[in-house]
């Protein structure tokens, strides 16, 4: 996937061709797509979970 500004991704289905933006979580460093996970942005960057943001301001 190629990087774009703040931690999204530009992708791209291999199956139908469509394009989409992923995100990196900035935890757990798992990619994901906005339409399977609840997308949580702060400050310190995006997160796939709220316990991942919760791990992150411990950190």
């Amino acid at each position: 996937m190629n990087p774009q500004e703040g931690g999204k991704y530009m992708g791209k289905c291999l199956n139908c061709d469509t394009s989409y933006h992923a995100y990196k979580c900035a935890t757990c460093e798992k990619y994901f797509l906005d339409f399977d996970n609840e997308r949580f942005t702060t400050n310190d960057g995006i997160f796939c979970s709220k316990e991942c943001v919760d791990k992150h301001k411990k950190n």
